[in-house]
């Protein structure tokens, strides 16, 4: 897989930027947070191949069971806690219209 280039804004009690080259996004969140332990990634932009901005992703929270990243886009449930769960561990749950299944960063809407 060829590696691509991201911009991460991190923040904790100040913010940082670093721009680095990684797989994936979660390769991307994942070195950023290795550089600078104890930030937290805020959002990142992936820059094409001309180095202009492809897209924007930012971090919506980690599954409750998998601990996977679960960004802006992807279909997650949060239940009344504040618990988040990605689609990979709640399939059936997609299907659903009772209200807990979000999407499209809408917590607790039906999607």
């Amino acid at each position: 897989m060829p590696l691509r280039m991201f911009t991460v804004d991190l923040s904790r009690n100040d913010t940082a930027q670093v721009s680095l080259t990684a797989a994936d996004r979660d390769a991307a969140a994942d070195e950023a947070a290795r550089l600078h332990p104890g930030f937290s990634v805020d959002g990142m932009v992936e820059l094409g191949d001309d180095g202009t901005e492809a897209a924007e992703h930012w971090p919506v929270g980690r599954c409750e069971s998998c601990q996977r990243r679960i960004w802006n886009g992807e279909s997650y449930a949060c239940d009344e806690e504040g618990c988040y769960t990605c689609a990979e561990c709640m399939p059936d749950e997609a299907d659903s219209d009772d209200g807990r299944w979000a999407g499209d960063d809408m917590m607790g809407a039906s999607g």
